[in-house]
């Protein structure tokens, strides 16, 4: 499994994976997904970051970035994720491997109040 996460702290800011392996995630409903399922092997991930969001009266504007990351040899029953943050408009990212089987979840909504927590689970 393959997750998109966001570091950033001060910004809001959206991370999904728009390809796998040069095939587009579908987005008709709900935009691109956080995360993704993955045979074990070498995978090619696009991600689409977006922060900084600002409104000014009918108008919204972002900075985007665009990003492809390759992970070579992924395990069979592993989460991997892509944590990013923003350095001078661009998204910059680190790998992280959290191991076979991990008690990872991704959370929604505010904490305590209204989050929906989506575990990780094979």
């Amino acid at each position: 499994m393959f997750v998109a996460l966001d570091q950033s702290t001060a910004q809001v800011a959206d991370a999904r994976i728009s390809a796998v392996d040069s095939v587009t995630t579908p987005s008709w409903k709900n935009g691109h997904p956080f995360w993704v399922r993955v045979k074990p092997g070498t995978h090619r991930f696009a991600i689409v970051s977006k922060a900084n969001y600002q409104f000014s009266g009918p108008l919204i504007t972002w900075n985007e970035g665009r990003r492809e990351i390759t992970i070579p040899e992924m395990k069979p029953r592993h989460v991997y994720i892509a944590r990013y943050h923003w350095v001078q408009q661009r998204p910059a990212m680190q790998i992280e491997d959290l191991g076979e089987n991990p008690d990872f979840s991704l959370v929604f909504g505010l904490p305590g109040v209204n989050d929906n927590r989506y575990r990780a689970e094979f």
